[in-house]
């Protein structure tokens, strides 16, 4: 038989099950933030390596002329 006691019991587990879901959440919203962070870090490295890249031939020309 349910009664009003044993429906409480189950509010209170969903209750905390549903606290450590948010927990969860919250970390896996940071950790998102941190690998995106680390995503435009490698972006602008990449785009540094491209400019010297370029760079190159533009002074192997000076030298020979």
């Amino acid at each position: 038989m349910i009664t009003g006691e044993t429906i409480k019991e189950r509010k209170t587990v969903l209750l905390n099950e549903m606290e450590v879901l948010q927990e969860n959440l919250s970390q896996l919203e940071e950790r998102k933030t941190q690998v995106v962070a680390n995503i435009n870090a490698m972006r602008g490295a990449i785009q540094t390596c491209d400019f010297f890249l370029a760079a190159i031939p533009l002074q192997e020309k000076k030298k020979d002329e």
